[in-house]
């Protein structure tokens, strides 16, 4: 994207732009797909966005004047069309940070817990199985990370000129500073978010979902960002980093995300009663898999049998 196209655009959404112009814009259109293919992850897309939103508020894109009725249509998908040209412009202008960033992934192994040190001074507690994705040195304008799956505790350093965000699939957390857990359970499709101190804002795209304080918390769907329900609890720290795991009325899908989580092994059932089934237990992560199974199979004289990392219930 070079300045000359990002210029033409402006010129479009004035209603200045000739028809040479317009056919070069037309053939930017038409190679936009292939042009967001320079973005290798969702993650540094969202990253660029942050650095495109800097510049909005710093008055290096300034809104053209309001459009009558009649011209509306044309010029909203105008305003699209500089949006993302912006996006590529920031991203990949010479001196740009956006393109320039290091990111570092974190994957803890089953069965153990890893601490993340930010370089702002945050903290991260991450479960086992988690996978978290961070910069080596975060913007002027914005802390991000992702949380690509499992289970973190966050311990965030104030700094109120730069949010930190949590992108997890569909949900964002974004808080100032503050000590919260995050939960992802990927075959039940659940977002869980549990307020330790301070405040939280979780939103899902532009929709906020709820602003949550110490002691609620919040069920969401990762993969649909809708809100499910509001949580209370009084925990002062999540009960899995002194190894402790607690269901209480899980669903199925949600017990074989945690056995997934903790031993690496995926179970399974065709009986409607054990997919239907709540499933309340505790149990410590250095327990042998084997009794965590027995406990379960225990519920109505279920059975299950076990093949390699394959657990079937009936």
């Amino acid at each position: 994207m070079d300045k000359n196209l990002f210029t033409l655009l402006k010129k479009y959404l004035s209603g200045n732009v000739t028809g040479s112009d317009r056919e070069q814009i037309n053939d930017w259109y038409d190679n936009l797909d292939k042009a967001d293919a320079r973005f290798q992850n969702p993650f540094e897309k969202r990253r660029a966005k942050d650095n495109l939103w800097a510049h909005i508020q710093a008055g290096t894109l300034r809104p053209a004047r309001k459009p009558s009725l009649i011209r509306y249509w044309s010029a909203a998908a105008a305003v699209i069309l500089i949006a993302t040209a912006s996006l590529f412009y920031i991203y990949n202008k010479p001196g740009s940070t956006a393109g320039q960033m290091a990111y570092l992934s974190v994957t803890v192994p089953v069965g153990q817990t890893r601490e993340v040190t930010l370089n702002d001074g945050s903290h991260v507690w991450l479960n086992s199985g988690s996978i978290l994705k961070y910069p080596a040195k975060f913007s002027d304008t914005s802390r991000l990370v992702s949380l690509i799956r499992g289970e973190a505790f966050f311990k965030v350093s104030k700094d109120h000129t730069r949010p930190f965000r949590i992108a997890s699939d569909k949900i964002t957390t974004s808080v100032v500073g503050t000590s919260f857990n995050i939960r992802t359970l990927r075959s039940s499709g659940l977002y869980q978010i549990r307020i330790m101190t301070g405040k939280v804002k979780i939103s899902s795209g532009n929709a906020l979902l709820a602003t949550l304080t110490k002691n609620t918390g919040l069920n969401a769907g990762l993969y649909t960002g809708q809100k499910l329900a509001l949580l209370t609890h009084n925990e002062a720290q999540p009960s899995w980093m002194s190894g402790n795991i607690m269901l209480q009325s899980a669903s199925f899908n949600e017990l074989a995300d945690v056995i997934d989580q903790y031993y690496g092994v995926h179970i399974k059932s065709a009986d409607p009663d054990v997919l239907d089934g709540s499933y309340s237990l505790t149990f410590n992560r250095k327990d042998k898999l084997e009794s965590v199974l027995n406990i379960i199979s225990s519920v109505n004289g279920m059975q299950y049998i076990r093949k390699g990392n394959q657990v079937t219930i009936k």
